[in-house]
């Protein structure tokens, strides 16, 4: 049964880069933005009060557990151990990667950040009278229809009635005509949207919490990273990688620099994901593709974490990058959403009244 206190990050992950054991016990380095760096118990890292629900709901947590416990934390293993990767484990590895995505508190954060943007976008847009008179236009025909099942489901009016839409018709050109109603209407959208800013982050944590209802192989990302070919990167020298709390770190196409795996872009890509601080898996849509070299990783790794990084060592090199955290996580939020108004909700009807 799943406790209070759960991990957002796995711990047989975060183990491979223990700093030192102690009777079976594994720590790390803790790097966390604007803090001094300190060692600490993976036990008491990458973990909050009941992440994934509330004490009576702890169904996703033990979900989770369940699926890490036979297939993924042996897996891991066996990948440190064996140090390659045979055909047969592609299709696992893309699943975890996938899982650790879908898992983490770094993507909630993330899909977070993005959500208050969009909806700041949004209610700014229709508080301005100009574009309200534009969005109810192109979205004429919605609303009618959105009456016309409210009427039909009250049994208030006969909906099929030929005079029913010509009068809905009328009645919003009359609504859009006067600046009045426009002006009461957008003062209503600003007491909306301070509640809806008030619910975002109980509708992200939702939402999150609800994929993990689906079966893994609905999602299209686990599809394409099962197809992906996957590889291991080995050093000699302890302490090469670091892990930041975005998990895995992604190259698109013909980019220099390093994005989030959310981003989900239809092009080719490159994935990382260190398992220890000596092995890094990669998986590749080309195989030929260049990869970039652990420094650059490192880094990518840094700029694209949310709160810190954990490492085997704590060295100059750490001390930089403990600098870098963060540095380009909102960069990648802001880009993702760049230029975006609400005109391209309302011509793909993404967007109702």
């Amino acid at each position: 049964m799943a406790g209070k206190g759960q991990h957002y990050l796995p711990r047989f992950l975060l183990k491979g880069f223990s700093s030192r054991t102690v009777n079976k016990e594994s720590y790390v380095w803790v790097h966390r933005k604007g803090k001094i760096s300190y060692e600490s118990n993976i036990q008491r890292i990458a973990k909050e009060s009941y992440f994934y629900g509330t004490k009576e709901d702890s169904d996703v947590d033990d979900k989770i557990t369940k699926m890490e416990t036979e297939s993924f934390s042996t897996l891991i293993d066996e990948l440190r151990s064996k140090n390659k990767i045979s055909e047969s484990k592609s299709q696992l590895i893309g699943d975890f990667v996938a899982h650790l995505i879908f898992r983490s508190k770094h993507t909630r954060e993330i899909t977070g950040q993005a959500a208050k943007l969009i909806t700041d976008k949004a209610f700014e847009d229709l508080q301005n009278i100009a574009f309200l008179k534009k969005a109810i236009r192109q979205q004429r025909n919605q609303i009618i229809d959105d009456v016309k099942k409210d009427l039909k489901s009250r049994d208030i009016v006969n909906v099929e009635n030929a005079q029913l839409e010509p009068f809905l018709d009328l009645y919003i050109e009359w609504f859009i005509s006067n600046d009045r109603n426009l002006s009461e209407f957008s003062t209503n959208i600003k007491q909306v949207s301070d509640i809806v800013r008030q619910k975002l982050p109980t509708m992200g944590k939702k939402s999150q919490l609800k994929s993990f209802s689906k079966p893994l192989d609905s999602s299209e990302r686990v599809r394409m990273y099962r197809n992906l070919h996957w590889s291991m990167i080995t050093v000699e020298k302890a302490g090469a990688f670091i892990l930041g709390d975005v998990g895995p770190i992604v190259i698109y196409g013909e980019d220099k620099e390093f994005n989030m795996a959310l981003a989900n872009k239809n092009t080719h890509q490159t994935i990382f994901l260190p398992i220890s601080d000596k092995q890094l898996i990669v998986g590749r849509t080309e195989e030929n593709r260049t990869l970039p070299d652990i420094e650059a990783i490192n880094i990518g790794m840094a700029e694209l974490s949310y709160e810190f990084f954990i490492s085997s060592k704590n060295e100059q090199r750490e001390i930089e990058y403990l600098r870098s955290i963060g540095k380009r996580n909102m960069d990648v939020v802001h880009d993702a959403i760049a230029g975006l108004t609400f005109d391209d909700y309302f011509d793909k009807q993404q967007v109702s009244q």
